[in-house]
């Protein structure tokens, strides 16, 4: 057990990692000898196989360079170093300074000849600062810039981390916010809170949120406990559970899945009616078939070819292809069932199972709580879901507008059979600052809300 918890310590071939550079992180998946492109920094990761997780990587020539513990600085540590020398001597202010494009000795040919000699990012910078005959004139704080610029653009380190929840959660809404119904990370941690999500819990999810939430569950539980995913559709889109590549077979194999337009017949026998969906004022219009082809956030960034390659390559199966149909003539269809026709059958026989699976545990009507983030009116839903959850249970619901979860309130409150208590609903506000000595002020730039919560605990029906 210990070897196997220090072998997930590990960097591993073909798993699923985080690149993190310059405040930016990439899921990418590590295969020997594949290159791997990322913002402008191109190599091999053949390096990185074997070693700790937070490993810091230099890259030079096209491969990785291990930087030891003792030499790692950091973006903060290397302006700090550059910056003390000449903090005595900087000016009060930068009214000498004057932007011609003259004051750096270095051109743009030494600089990129110096990367051609494979020069490290670190040496390339103090040439740079070295080179700038203007830089004792700066301010410290006007120094600090110019040298977080400079190393933005000359430092190629990089670390490779293992995923969890939080880097994944920040990754998807830095990527596309829309996508995860803008869901950011401080309303999910309270919505797994306000959940009580733990291990042994039997958790009801109804989410679209690229599978996100349900990844977040999972990985709470740790493989101890039950969860239920209700999806819409055809098949449920768990794009972001490919990045979860952490949790393991046992940690996954608690997922079963149900489909919502299944849930009459658990509700009211055969034939039950199917709920009816609607779209909030200002939600995205785009069905979830057009999620389950267009939502390849996750596919787009793992692949490792490039994409300019990629889209000549199928552009050229599909003129051949076109030209194939209309060059043979058209026959009669094969009557016995091909091998995809039967792999076909197998899957949606496997599905059933699940299926099967998954209604008997809903059927017990004895869950221990239900989560909702979705794009769609949550009422109907919720109303419908509520009926498989036992008593003094949590339930949350999250939207990104108001007006639907006031419309659930509504609901709740008028109910005759007095199925919920304590029901809350309540907006986040979230306010990141700069602290640094002499500048600590709010950031610039920042999102004015995540969305709402409703949320509330269940009680029996005396009736």
């Amino acid at each position: 057990m210990c070897d196997d918890k220090m072998a997930s310590e590990l960097i591993e071939e073909n798993k699923v990692v985080l690149l993190h550079v310059k405040d930016i992180y990439k899921p990418i998946r590590l295969v020997k000898r594949r290159k791997i492109k990322f913002d402008k920094i191109s190599f091999v990761p053949d390096a990185a196989i074997g070693l700790p997780y937070g490993s810091e990587f230099e890259v030079a020539r096209g491969n990785l360079i291990l930087v030891k513990e003792e030499e790692r600085r950091g973006e903060e540590g290397t302006i700090s170093q550059l910056t003390e020398v000449a903090v005595v001597e900087s000016a009060k202010d930068n009214r000498l300074i004057v932007d011609d494009g003259l004051s750096q000795k270095l051109s743009h040919e030494e600089i990129h000849q110096m990367k051609k000699d494979g020069m490290s990012g670190q040496e390339i910078l103090e040439s740079v600062v070295q080179g700038s005959s203007s830089f004792k004139d700066r301010t410290k704080f006007s120094q600090e810039k110019y040298v977080k610029k400079k190393y933005k653009r000359h430092s190629h380190v990089l670390s490779i981390i293992k995923p969890t929840t939080r880097l994944i959660a920040q990754y998807y809404y830095a990527k596309g916010p829309s996508k995860i119904c803008h869901l950011r990370l401080d309303m999910l941690s309270q919505i797994l809170t306000l959940g009580n999500v733990h291990a042994h819990s039997r958790i009801v999810v109804m989410e679209t949120c690229q599978g996100l939430l349900t990844g977040a569950v999972l990985e709470r539980l740790g493989g101890c406990g039950q969860v239920v995913q209700v999806f819409f559709g055809d098949k449920p889109v768990r794009d972001a559970l490919d990045v979860f590549a952490h949790l393991s077979e046992r940690e996954r194999s608690v997922l079963l899945e149900y489909p919502l337009h299944r849930l009459g017949q658990l509700l009211t026998g055969e034939g039950g009616k199917e709920i009816e969906l609607q779209l909030p004022p200002g939600a995205p219009l785009e069905d979830d078939t057009e999620n389950n082809e267009g939502s390849s956030t996750r596919g787009e960034d793992i692949r490792e070819e490039d994409d300019d390659e990629f889209e000549d390559e199928e552009e050229e199966c599909g003129a051949a292809k076109k030209r194939r149909i209309e060059e043979e003539p058209a026959g009669p269809l094969p009557l016995a069932p091909t091998n995809e026709d039967e792999e076909k059958e197998r899957r949606r026989r496997e599905r059933e199972l699940l299926y099967e699976g998954a209604a008997a545990v809903l059927n017990e009507r004895n869950m221990d709580g239900l989560l909702i983030a979705c794009r769609f009116y949550p009422e109907p839903i919720l109303m419908s879901l509520i009926n498989f959850i036992g008593p003094s249970r949590p339930v949350v619901v999250y939207s990104q507008f108001q007006e639907p979860l006031v419309r659930c309130y509504q609901k709740l409150k008028e109910s005759e059979s007095g199925t919920a208590f304590n029901i809350q609903l309540s907006e986040t506000w979230l306010r990141h600052y700069q602290v640094l000595s002499g500048r600590t002020h709010p950031a610039v730039s920042m999102d004015g809300q995540s969305g709402y919560l409703l949320y509330f605990t269940t009680i029996s029906n005396i009736n």
